[in-house]
């Protein structure tokens, strides 16, 4: 009987390592992580910045960004659209998370910057000629303070130069035929 329990041990022992050396093997498959991109080199074009499409519907038509200059920290651009049929120019500055490269906080230049929204790229083409940029409003113009029900906007954003990107169009005009967004 001694004999019996003195093989049983080592054998049940084997059998309970392989049996989770088996199943540690499942979770090393390596899932697939969403691509982050950058939004610095986004936008560090010297061509305009066209707003192609927006999940929101309102009265700013023809709306473009062309940068003035930009810096490791931070963007300095003019957003030009019109609105209620006259064309509009306003000087903003984007600053650029160092922990997070593709949000963009977009602000005033005034004397005291009024943060307007976060900025997210969640889609660029690899030749930067298109990219899908979220919308996060700011409440009472801090940064750091997300309301609780806020307005997510998707906007369809293109470089002038934009050959060779009808097929990303059609892909990314089916993601922003949603209406906005309401969380």
């Amino acid at each position: 009987m001694r004999c019996c329990t003195t093989y049983m041990r080592p054998l049940v022992l084997i059998l309970i390592l392989s049996y989770t050396e088996s199943l540690s093997c499942m979770n090393c498959i390596p899932k697939r992580r969403p691509t982050i991109y950058c939004m610095k080199d986004f936008v560090n074009t010297k061509e305009r910045l066209w707003t192609y499409k927006i999940s929101r519907s309102g009265r700013i038509r023809c709306q473009n960004n062309l940068m003035r200059f930009i810096t490791p920290e931070h963007i300095v651009y003019n957003r030009t659209f019109v609105y209620n049929g006259g064309r509009e120019s306003i000087v903003l500055q984007g600053q650029f998370s160092a922990r997070h490269k593709n949000w963009m906080d977009v602000s005033t230049t005034d004397l005291e910057p009024r943060f307007l929204c976060r900025e997210t790229l969640i889609f660029m083409a690899n030749n930067t000629s298109c990219g899908v940029v979220k919308l996060e409003p700011v409440r009472n113009g801090d940064a750091s303070k997300r309301s609780a029900s806020k307005t997510l906007m998707f906007q369809l954003s293109l470089t002038d130069d934009v050959e060779g990107t009808s097929v990303v169009l059609v892909a990314l005009e089916y993601l922003l035929t949603a209406q906005t967004v309401k969380i």
